[in-house]
């Protein structure tokens, strides 16, 4: 509420800001608010106002990602990597498992393990080639590989490196938010 208080303070002193509308949309999101529909209003205008960057696109994408629109979130992160593709790797690995996320979703399991083999490896410098694994794991119902996986890449990678990918896995769903706090415990509970 406070936060909302300032941005509409900002917004008074300069409402051609995008940002405001950036963060502002991003507070609608949050599980205490969870106004999806008012944060797309607030990302469109700061898409709008800040053309050309990746903060309101990428939150579109993610929307509807929350909403569990596995179809059109999956649209429009490929978008995303075709408007931007020099991201930084954290960036686009990040896009780039999401992607896989809806695309296991949908069921285009070949087309998930595809893009893993395709973009990812052990070696790499995010936690998306365990992730990935993990979410195959488990949408095929390998409980205990899928386990297996969460436990390596959060063993490997700790927060804030791994924070938005075991985000992404209690959107959709693969584990519990009550294991959030203890990521070294976290393992999945599908709600398939």
């Amino acid at each position: 509420t406070d936060a909302l208080t300032k941005l509409e303070e900002a917004e008074k002193l300069d409402a051609k800001r995008g940002e405001i509308y950036n963060v502002r949309g991003g507070i609608y999101v949050t599980a205490q608010l969870r106004d999806l529909e008012r944060a797309r209003a607030e990302f469109i205008k700061a898409r709008d106002l800040l053309p050309g960057t990746l903060p309101p696109v990428f939150n579109l994408a993610e929307l509807d990602f929350v909403k569990h629109d596995w179809g059109a979130s999956e649209t429009a992160f490929k978008a995303l990597l075709e408007q931007f593709p020099k991201l930084p790797v954290q960036a686009r690995h990040l896009v780039l498992f999401k992607t896989l996320v809806c695309l296991v979703k949908q069921d285009k399991i070949a087309e998930a393990q595809k893009l893993l083999d395709e973009n990812f490896n052990f070696m790499d410098d995010t936690p998306a080639y365990y992730f990935s694994k993990a979410i195959l794991a488990l949408q095929a119902k390998d409980t205990k590989k899928g386990n297996e996986w969460l436990f390596k890449g959060q063993k490997i990678f700790k927060p804030p490196h791994s924070t938005a990918y075991v985000d992404s896995l209690v959107e959709a769903r693969y584990i519990d938010e009550l294991t959030l706090g203890k990521p070294e415990a976290a393992s999945a509970n599908p709600k398939l």
